[in-house]
């Protein structure tokens, strides 16, 4: 199970920085050979470009932190070197940067 120590959210840093200063975007390479990038999103949360080519808009959850976001049925728990990509009744995804 990944452990997750900081994230990525545009909140209250500068534009193209997550607030634990993960330069954004940024990608990481999933099992499987496949791929995830992570960017900001003009409505807030963040972007993400999932392994399966969806490109998908997720928000802080709970709201006051940034490290887990989610959007049902798609979610993520992300550090600055490994992002776990979760959908709703799939088998978790580990991605390494």
């Amino acid at each position: 199970m990944l452990t997750v120590l900081s994230g990525c959210a545009a909140t209250g840093s500068e534009p193209g920085e997550s607030g634990s200063g993960l330069r954004l975007p940024v990608t990481f390479h999933c099992d499987g050979g496949r791929s995830l990038t992570i960017s900001t999103s003009d409505v807030g949360g963040i972007r993400v470009l999932s392994p399966r080519g969806q490109d998908v808009v997720l928000f802080p959850s709970p709201p006051d932190q940034d490290v887990r976001f989610q959007s049902p049925p798609y979610a993520i728990n992300v550090d600055p070197e490994e992002a776990l990509w979760i959908v709703t009744g799939k088998r978790p995804l580990s991605c390494k940067r």
